[in-house]
């Protein structure tokens, strides 16, 4: 049964078990509490930083870059390809980003530069997480822009479905992030260990739609450049 996998599928399905077996240490800590050591706690804690969900939070974001480099090199003599490069350097900056929180320490430093203005209005919304509103507008350029690359570059329906799917877990996981942010929103209780859990379920099974879709995409483009 194994051997009839497809390696996109093959993929699709170890990053989805792997996300799901982090989820379940994440309920376990956050609900639980089965550790007396608070760095135990901390290790599989999905809403802390640099620890286990954060190092493979990283890897799935790689995962998505490397996989749209596949579909540059896939591409070989076709024209209009070079946005593949520009895709796999964005998703590969992300992963730097998720391990390092870049996103994070630049939020805070505009939010001290910047005291006026609409994207200040955004990020005073959700004080805790203010680079949501400084980024936005950047956010959303890109992501229209890679979305109607993708959806012209992938003719089949499930391709396309991939791609909505995996860049509407990335709108939803921001979403979480952005209530997790606010002022009003408690600490440490069911609601926001929740929205934790969520919003990092949400942004790893974007990486594996994109991923997955990806390498399919690569190769059957391969494979019909070897028939010819």
């Amino acid at each position: 049964m194994l051997k009839e996998l497809s390696p996109s599928t093959g993929v699709f399905l170890c990053m989805s078990i792997t996300t799901w077996l982090l989820a379940t240490l994440h309920v376990l800590v956050a609900f639980f509490d089965p550790f007396p050591s608070a760095n135990l706690v901390h290790m599989f804690d999905m809403g802390a930083e640099q620890n286990v969900p954060t190092w493979f939070s990283s890897l799935y974001w790689l995962s998505v870059g490397l996989s749209a480099f596949c579909c540059f090199s896939a591409e070989n003599g076709m024209k209009f390809r070079w946005p593949w490069l520009l895709i796999g350097a964005v998703f590969s900056f992300a992963s730097l980003d998720e391990f390092a929180e870049i996103h994070e320490a630049v939020g805070t430093a505009l939010k001290e530069c910047i005291s006026t203005g609409v994207v200040r209005q955004l990020s005073d919304g959700s004080p805790h997480s203010p680079w949501i509103g400084f980024y936005l507008p950047i956010l959303v350029a890109v992501v229209l822009s890679i979305v109607l690359f993708l959806l012209k570059k992938m003719p089949l329906l499930r391709w396309r479905l991939f791609v909505l799917s995996g860049f509407a877990c990335y709108a939803l996981a921001i979403l979480q992030d952005f209530y997790q942010g606010m002022e009003t929103t408690p600490a440490h209780t069911t609601l926001t260990d929740t929205s934790i859990l969520f919003e990092e379920v949400l942004e790893m099974f974007g990486c594996i739609f994109l991923t997955s879709v990806f390498i399919d995409y690569a190769m059957r483009t391969w494979r019909r450049a070897d028939n010819s």
